[in-house]
Protein backbone atom coordinates (compact mmCIF):
# COMPACT_ATOMS: atom_id res chain seq x y z
CA UNK A 1 0.00 0.00 0.00
CA UNK A 2 2.67 2.11 0.81
CA UNK A 3 5.02 1.57 -2.31
CA UNK A 4 1.55 2.55 -4.11
CA UNK A 5 1.62 5.68 -1.72
CA UNK A 6 4.68 6.55 -3.08
CA UNK A 7 5.11 5.80 -6.29
CA UNK A 8 1.82 7.97 -7.20
CA UNK A 9 3.72 10.93 -5.13
CA UNK A 10 6.44 10.62 -7.59
CA UNK A 11 5.00 11.03 -10.54
CA UNK A 12 2.99 13.62 -9.11
CA UNK A 13 6.57 15.73 -7.97
CA UNK A 14 7.39 14.67 -11.38
CA UNK A 15 5.04 16.41 -13.28
CA UNK A 16 4.29 20.00 -10.54
CA UNK A 17 8.23 20.17 -11.32
CA UNK A 18 7.69 19.96 -14.82
CA UNK A 19 4.33 22.56 -15.25
CA UNK A 20 5.68 24.77 -12.29
CA UNK A 21 9.21 25.28 -13.24
CA UNK A 22 8.63 25.31 -17.32
CA UNK A 23 10.38 28.26 -17.91
CA UNK A 24 13.38 27.40 -15.43
CA UNK A 25 15.06 24.35 -16.47
CA UNK A 26 18.27 24.64 -14.39
CA UNK A 27 15.70 24.43 -11.80
CA UNK A 28 14.03 21.48 -12.69
CA UNK A 29 16.88 19.61 -13.67
CA UNK A 30 18.06 20.35 -10.19
CA UNK A 31 14.71 19.39 -8.51
CA UNK A 32 14.61 15.91 -10.67
CA UNK A 33 18.14 15.27 -9.56
CA UNK A 34 16.88 15.57 -6.20
CA UNK A 35 14.42 13.65 -5.98
CA UNK A 36 15.98 10.82 -7.59
CA UNK A 37 18.47 11.34 -4.25
CA UNK A 38 15.37 10.96 -2.33
CA UNK A 39 13.90 7.51 -3.92
CA UNK A 40 17.43 6.06 -3.90
CA UNK A 41 17.55 7.13 -0.11
CA UNK A 42 14.05 5.23 0.29
CA UNK A 43 14.82 2.12 -1.86
CA UNK A 44 17.93 1.83 0.34
CA UNK A 45 16.28 1.94 3.75
CA UNK A 46 12.73 0.42 3.54
CA UNK A 47 13.38 -2.86 0.90
CA UNK A 48 9.93 -2.46 -0.41
CA UNK A 49 10.38 -5.61 -2.94
CA UNK A 50 10.27 -9.33 -2.12
CA UNK A 51 13.51 -10.28 -3.99
CA UNK A 52 16.92 -8.97 -3.48
CA UNK A 53 16.99 -8.80 -7.38
CA UNK A 54 14.46 -6.97 -7.95
CA UNK A 55 15.78 -4.40 -5.17
CA UNK A 56 18.87 -4.41 -6.88
CA UNK A 57 16.97 -3.40 -10.19
CA UNK A 58 15.09 -0.65 -8.89
CA UNK A 59 17.81 0.67 -7.28
CA UNK A 60 19.89 0.45 -10.58
CA UNK A 61 17.17 1.75 -12.59
CA UNK A 62 17.12 4.56 -10.59
CA UNK A 63 21.04 5.33 -10.52
CA UNK A 64 21.17 4.96 -14.12
CA UNK A 65 17.84 7.64 -14.09
CA UNK A 66 20.10 10.08 -12.22
CA UNK A 67 23.50 9.61 -14.24
CA UNK A 68 20.91 10.98 -17.16
CA UNK A 69 19.30 13.60 -15.25
CA UNK A 70 23.21 15.02 -14.65
CA UNK A 71 24.07 14.99 -17.55
CA UNK A 72 20.70 17.01 -18.62
CA UNK A 73 22.91 19.71 -17.25
CA UNK A 74 25.59 19.97 -20.36
CA UNK A 75 22.36 20.62 -22.05
CA UNK A 76 21.73 23.85 -20.92
CA UNK A 77 23.35 27.51 -21.91
CA UNK A 78 26.45 26.21 -19.78
CA UNK A 79 27.83 24.49 -22.25
CA UNK A 80 28.03 26.73 -25.69
CA UNK A 81 29.22 24.75 -27.86
CA UNK A 82 27.52 22.08 -30.35
CA UNK A 83 30.18 19.29 -30.87
CA UNK A 84 30.30 19.22 -27.14
CA UNK A 85 26.37 18.71 -26.84
CA UNK A 86 26.49 16.16 -29.47
CA UNK A 87 28.93 14.41 -27.85
CA UNK A 88 27.57 14.05 -24.40
CA UNK A 89 24.16 13.14 -26.36
CA UNK A 90 26.22 9.56 -26.87
CA UNK A 91 27.42 9.36 -23.79
CA UNK A 92 23.67 9.68 -22.41
CA UNK A 93 22.65 7.02 -25.24
CA UNK A 94 25.32 4.68 -23.68
CA UNK A 95 24.31 4.91 -20.40
CA UNK A 96 20.67 4.42 -21.36
CA UNK A 97 22.10 1.19 -23.63
CA UNK A 98 24.20 -0.40 -21.12
CA UNK A 99 20.54 -0.05 -18.32
CA UNK A 100 18.47 -1.44 -21.44
CA UNK A 101 21.28 -4.56 -21.89
CA UNK A 102 21.20 -4.91 -17.70
CA UNK A 103 17.97 -5.29 -17.44
CA UNK A 104 17.49 -7.89 -20.81
CA UNK A 105 20.51 -9.78 -19.36
CA UNK A 106 18.30 -9.83 -15.27
CA UNK A 107 15.04 -10.76 -16.90
CA UNK A 108 16.94 -13.52 -19.27
CA UNK A 109 18.61 -14.98 -16.76
CA UNK A 110 15.51 -14.89 -13.89
CA UNK A 111 13.52 -16.88 -16.86
CA UNK A 112 16.20 -19.37 -17.46
CA UNK A 113 16.81 -20.05 -13.93
CA UNK A 114 12.83 -20.50 -13.55
CA UNK A 115 12.26 -22.55 -16.74
CA UNK A 116 15.37 -24.93 -15.22
CA UNK A 117 13.27 -24.91 -11.53
CA UNK A 118 10.26 -26.23 -13.37
CA UNK A 119 12.00 -28.27 -15.51
CA UNK A 120 13.79 -30.30 -12.77
CA UNK A 121 10.61 -29.93 -10.41
CA UNK A 122 8.19 -31.82 -12.72
CA UNK A 123 11.10 -34.29 -13.75
CA UNK A 124 11.15 -35.01 -9.71
CA UNK A 125 7.23 -35.20 -9.92
CA UNK A 126 6.81 -37.36 -12.68
CA UNK A 127 10.30 -39.78 -11.17
CA UNK A 128 7.73 -39.84 -8.12
CA UNK A 129 4.43 -40.80 -10.05
CA UNK A 130 6.36 -43.73 -11.47
CA UNK A 131 8.23 -44.93 -8.27
CA UNK A 132 4.15 -44.81 -6.48
CA UNK A 133 3.46 -47.09 -9.81
CA UNK A 134 6.23 -49.88 -9.22
CA UNK A 135 5.25 -49.51 -5.11
CA UNK A 136 1.46 -50.00 -6.19
CA UNK A 137 2.39 -52.71 -8.47
CA UNK A 138 4.36 -54.57 -5.64
CA UNK A 139 1.99 -54.13 -3.12
CA UNK A 140 -0.78 -55.61 -5.59
CA UNK A 141 1.66 -58.79 -6.63
CA UNK A 142 2.25 -59.86 -2.49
Amino acid sequence: MITSVIFMVRRLTIALIIVLLSTQGFFQIQFLCFKSSLVIMQLGQNYPFDSRTSQFMEIFNEVTIMICTYHLFLFTEYVPDAQVRYMIGWSIVGVTTFNILVNILVVLVSTVFKSINKAVYYSRLRTAKKKLKVERKDRIAR
